[in-house]
């Protein structure tokens, strides 16, 4: 098997292999953790590290944000109480709300004039212009002060937004008094027909990531170079060895002290058993 993995296609193999790697013998326990039997590399990353969201990302250390071992959401900031009306560009703010670099914009979940395909997650905001100032800021800056079981993010408080920012929001959603008028059903979020998913997923030619499988299939049958073996030397019967085995995972492993998936308990078997090294969602 090759190293690491450099292309997106090879991705894509490699997510074909994770279905046929692990031993089924091994992991005929408890379907909640895994048995220790399991050989797993335990030292390294199991991800590239460090690991980026995308070109240009620049957090590298997660410590603050939830997985399944912890939950560090922030705490609710206090409702920020104003004597005065806020002073705020209602030009910028409406740049803000359409801006889907930070938080994929207001559209993804509201209504608002010139969405185009408006989500519905929230309530509609064409015309949120009769709430109070310090209403609409707290509700943007964190939301969980009005409503606690809210599923819109405090951005003030995670800070995708600055106060000064969030003002200029406020004074572009003052501006709307007027219900939005749809062009056609399409368009409207109440109205719009659910898509109808009628493509074969098996179909090579519809579904691109099918393209890997011939390759996932070399790839384990190929010998490594540092132990040489490869995966076929303890799975000879793969299609009825592991046809069930995505649907019992992830599970609890106590030697790491986690929740692991598919990708990354392929990537420390591998390790272990045939020397291979894949990094779980690298490019």
């Amino acid at each position: 098997m090759r190293k690491h993995i450099t292309t997106r296609s090879t991705t894509l193999q490699w997510h074909h292999l994770a279905m046929v790697l692990i031993p089924l013998s091994s992991l005929s326990t408890s379907a909640a953790e895994l048995s220790d039997k399991v050989a797993l590399e335990l030292e390294k990353p199991a991800y590239v590290a460090p690991w980026q969201r995308y070109k240009g990302w620049d957090t590298n250390d997660w410590k603050n944000y939830n997985n399944l071992t912890q939950e560090v959401s922030p705490a609710v900031t206090p409702v920020q109480k104003f004597d005065s009306p806020l002073t705020g560009n209602a030009e910028k703010g409406q740049k803000l709300v359409a801006d889907r670099s930070r938080g994929g914009s207001c559209y993804a979940c509201h209504i608002l004039p010139g969405a185009t395909f408006p989500g519905n997650v929230g309530p509609d905001l064409s015309t949120i212009g009769t709430r109070t100032d310090a209403y609409l800021f707290n509700y943007i800056y964190d939301a969980r002060n009005v409503n606690p079981n809210t599923v819109m993010p405090p951005w003030g408080t995670h800070q995708v937004f600055t106060p000064e920012e969030i003002k200029d929001m406020v004074a572009y959603l003052k501006t709307l008094t007027t219900p939005t008028v749809f062009k056609s059903s399409d368009e409207d979020p109440a109205k719009r027909p659910v898509p109808v998913e009628n493509r074969d997923n098996l179909d090579e030619f519809v579904n691109p990531a099918m393209v890997a499988i011939e390759t996932g299939q070399k790839l384990f049958n190929q010998v490594s170079s540092s132990m040489n073996k490869s995966c076929k030397n303890c799975h000879d019967d793969p299609k009825e060895a592991f046809k069930t085995w995505a649907a019992t995972m992830p599970k609890f492993e106590p030697r790491l002290k986690k929740m692991i998936g598919v990708e990354e308990l392929i990537t420390r078997h591998a390790r272990a058993t045939t020397g291979a090294d894949y990094p779980a969602q690298s490019e």
